[in-house]
């Protein structure tokens, strides 16, 4: 099952919060960009990522992956809430919108990563995952 999550962080960029906002079936999860709003104004912060898993294992995003990271961003920027980057993880691989300049942002993959690894939220989709 596709799981979806938001992650919070502060301005240093250390991990606020981290929430899982949906699971949905092996190709789909339903994603609500006012549930995304809501957490970050419930940890105080300005600065979110999302996350979901590819289940079946490619982390190339789906045209619908896209749209909705292209909807999540241009929301949040009218709320003033900084969008980083959307992370895709797929077995032992990972897609990150920004690196891939799908969409702008000052926050690299790495740290993305790095941040989903020390919340342990992606730990069940990432076999290689230590934390």
């Amino acid at each position: 099952m596709e799981h979806f999550y938001v992650i919070c962080l502060d301005t240093a960029y250390r991990v606020k919060s981290a929430s899982l906002l949906s699971k949905g079936s092996p190709t789909d999860t339903p994603v609500y960009i006012r549930h995304i709003a809501e957490a970050a104004f419930r940890s105080g912060t300005d600065k979110v990522f999302v996350a979901h898993n590819h289940p079946g294992g490619d982390p190339k995003p789906s045209a619908k992956d896209i749209e909705v990271t292209l909807h999540i961003k241009e929301a949040l920027d009218a709320l003033s809430i900084q969008f980083l980057d959307h992370i895709i993880i797929a077995e032992d691989d990972y897609f990150s919108f920004v690196a891939e300049q799908l969409v702008r942002g000052d926050f690299t993959k790495e740290q993305a990563v790095r941040a989903s690894y020390r919340t342990g939220v992606m730990q069940p989709f990432f076999p290689g995952y230590r934390k």
